[in-house]
C-alpha cells in the first residue's frame, strides 16, 4: 500500500512535467528523452488512473 502511494505520486510528477513541457513547448531532445524515460515507469498509471 505504501509503495502504491509512492507510485501514484511518481506518476503524478511524470504527467505534471509532461504537461508543463507541452504547454511551454520546450521541444528539445534532452528534455523529451528524460520525460519519455519517466513515462516508462508510469505505465501502470494508464491501467490504474488516479
Amino acid at each position: 500500500m505504501f509503495s502504491f502511494v509512492f507510485h501514484q505520486y511518481d506518476c503524478f510528477y511524470c504527467y505534471y512535467n509532461l504537461n508543463k513541457l507541452l504547454l511551454v513547448r520546450l521541444i528539445r531532445i534532452k528534455f523529451l528523452t528524460i520525460v519519455n524515460y519517466k513515462l516508462i515507469k508510469c505505465d501502470l498509471c494508464q491501467i490504474y488512473p488516479m
